[in-house]
């Protein structure tokens, strides 16, 4: 298994990054079907750790949508 040093912090690749996106596109194929000819869907991510999965998710969404990034808890 791959390991990573970051300072004195030892990391192990858990989920390969293709296994990640398969399932990101899969969850894009179900919203682009399930959402087709509807209403706008408004997409939000919250807080910076979101910034990632909604990057490659609205790479895979074909419909017309809003998208919001929110960065704290209120």
């Amino acid at each position: 298994m791959k390991t990573i040093r970051l300072h004195d912090k030892n990391f192990r690749l858990a989920i390969p990054n293709g296994r990640i996106c398969d399932a990101i596109g899969r969850f894009a194929d179900r919203i682009n079907t399930d959402y087709a000819g509807r209403e706008m869907p408004l997409f939000v991510g919250v807080l910076n750790g979101s910034f990632m999965f909604m990057a490659e998710l609205m790479q895979r969404i074909t419909l017309f949508s809003f998208i919001s990034q929110c960065l704290s808890y209120i």
